[in-house]
């Protein structure tokens, strides 16, 4: 998990939408977007596509840690982890209430997201770091802007970019 925060921090850095650059992240649009990802599961033609949603809930609330307080430090040691179980995409959308109520400690549902999402990464029985990688490449081989009406960074989709786009091999991850 840590290259993977590394990764993500990384990746906010060099488009200037982290916390300690002075990015100002709004917790309600965050959670928009894990209800766009989590319409995109519910959507999904195949195990693929609901790995890529899963992935994709991940990365976004890794990074809405970094909205509430950008520190990592206690939420993926040894002492907080949840039970595995079989886990199903409700109980990630229960999770979101909680997050208001929470303010400060909803990172610990964002923590929770990310150990349900990667849960049933592996119950669908995939590897869920490969699976990780691979979002990572995909996202960190595209160019972008943050668009200010929707309050999110947008892939630019002319053509010289989209040459340039990495498409995750989920297939390969597969156990």
């Amino acid at each position: 998990m840590t290259e993977i925060i590394k990764r993500l921090e990384l990746w906010r850095k060099e488009r200037q939408l982290d916390k300690s650059q002075g990015f100002i992240f709004d917790l309600d649009k965050q959670v928009s977007f894990l209800t766009e990802e989590i319409t995109e599961y519910l959507r999904a033609k195949d195990d693929y596509e609901r790995v890529d949603a899963l992935c994709d809930l991940t990365v976004f609330s890794i990074n809405a840690i970094n909205v509430i307080d950008n520190d990592y430090s206690d939420i993926f040691s040894s002492t907080y982890c949840m039970q595995k179980k079989n886990y199903h995409i409700a109980n990630i959308i229960d999770r979101l209430p909680y997050i208001f109520k929470c303010k400060q400690n909803g990172k610990y549902n964002f923590v929770d997201i990310i150990e349900m999402c990667k849960s049933m990464i592996e119950n669908l029985g995939f590897n869920y770091d490969l699976c990780m990688n691979e979002t990572l490449l995909e996202i960190e081989s595209r160019k972008g802007a943050f668009n200010n009406e929707t309050g999110k960074w947008e892939k630019f989709k002319d053509g010289e970019s989209m040459k340039l786009w990495y498409k995750a091999n989920y297939e390969s991850c597969k156990l």
